[in-house]
């Protein structure tokens, strides 16, 4: 899966600080993972990937497990992040025990994540977790996508009561102007490697934006993927994210679909905005009202769907919209009362 990002790896040795020159790469990978030292570990896990060596993957797990089970110090997260990333190129399978011990350290979440994406059924135990309680915004986006791909009868009813629309009913004088917009942060960190140890590989999961630069791992309403950065400074940055976890509009683009439904097909968002310009109360509930109804024509029709795909039941599919409806109303002059809406 990480084939088109081997070039790194290639380039990183030629770069390596004298420091950190490489083991020999005829040593024996057995014996050097099975070494008390980290760094012989660190750097037989970077020659085992390095040479395609797909028959030490039991090795390369077992290694693992003995690092994240001894006492953590300050070459722990190095180890594991080179073991992780030989299991990832290997395209090894692991147990999701195994998985859940190595997220131990939390740290490396996004790099277990990508291990798990490979096979994502077996490593259901594991990712199951996250879907319930994670709040970051691409773990939760990976594993939602994941399951609706791998298992959709089984998480479709699932999904449908995550769903939220958020309707706002803006009420403007004529000629009235509207302007909006969100903001998201970054935050950001840094990291030391230890010395003699291979070039530290840092796996991160973001919102897919189908360049190059990122491998997709699961498609969906915030398709999420990962990049592998090779870094062969002893010290250097670590991106972070504080971008919104939205679960709601995941859920509802989701069972979007699963159902079919085609971008731009349907009026249902998660968020939607009524402008309505203000002339007469009638005219308000005569075309507010109308384009309600519409988006509770677009649920049915959803669930209807998905009925049909046999992903949900009879009794689901009479699930009633979720729409939280706010009005906001932003005449200059409210004489004339809104009237109540259906």
């Amino acid at each position: 899966m990480f084939r088109p990002l081997l070039a790194a790896s290639v380039l990183a040795q030629l770069l390596l600080p004298a420091s950190a020159a490489p083991q020999d790469p005829r040593a024996d990978l057995r014996v050097e993972l099975a070494a008390k030292e980290p760094a012989r570990v660190a750097w037989a896990a970077w020659n085992a990937a390095e040479q395609e060596r797909r028959e030490l993957a039991g090795e390369l797990r077992a290694a693992a497990l003995r690092v994240v089970r001894a006492d953590v110090d300050k070459t722990t997260t190095f180890v594991m992040r080179s073991l992780l990333d030989a299991l990832i190129r290997l395209e090894a399978p692991c147990e999701p025990a195994e998985l859940a011990e190595f997220a131990k350290l939390g740290i490396l979440t996004d790099t277990v994540c990508v291990l798990a994406s490979q096979d994502a059924r077996s490593a259901r135990p594991f990712l199951e977790p996250l879907f319930e309680r994670s709040t970051d915004v691409h773990v939760w986006n990976l594993c939602a996508n994941l399951f609706a791909r791998e298992l959709p009868a089984e998480f479709a009813p699932r999904f449908v009561p995550l769903a939220q629309v958020a309707i706002t009913v803006i009420v403007r004088d004529p000629n009235a102007g509207f302007s909006g917009g969100r903001s998201t942060g970054i935050g950001c960190g840094s990291l030391e490697a230890p010395e003699g140890f291979p070039p530290t590989v840092i796996y991160s999961l973001q919102r897919h934006e189908r360049t190059p630069k990122t491998t997709l791992l699961a498609d969906g309403p915030v398709p999420i993927g990962c990049e592998r950065t090779v870094r062969t400074e002893r010290t250097f940055g670590l991106g972070g994210r504080t971008e919104e976890l939205d679960k709601p509009a995941t859920a509802l683009g989701l069972l979007r679909r699963l159902a079919g439904d085609r971008p731009g097909h349907s009026a249902l968002k998660s968020e939607i905005e009524i402008l309505h310009t203000w002339t007469a109360a009638a005219n308000y509930r005569r075309q507010v009202q109308a384009e309600l109804d519409l988006l509770r024509t677009s649920w049915k029709s959803l669930l209807e769907e998905l009925q049909h795909a046999e992903l949900i039941s009879a009794e689901l599919a009479e699930t009633p919209p979720p729409f939280q409806v706010t009005i906001s109303d932003r005449r200059s002059s409210k004489l004339v009362p809104l009237p109540e809406l259906k």
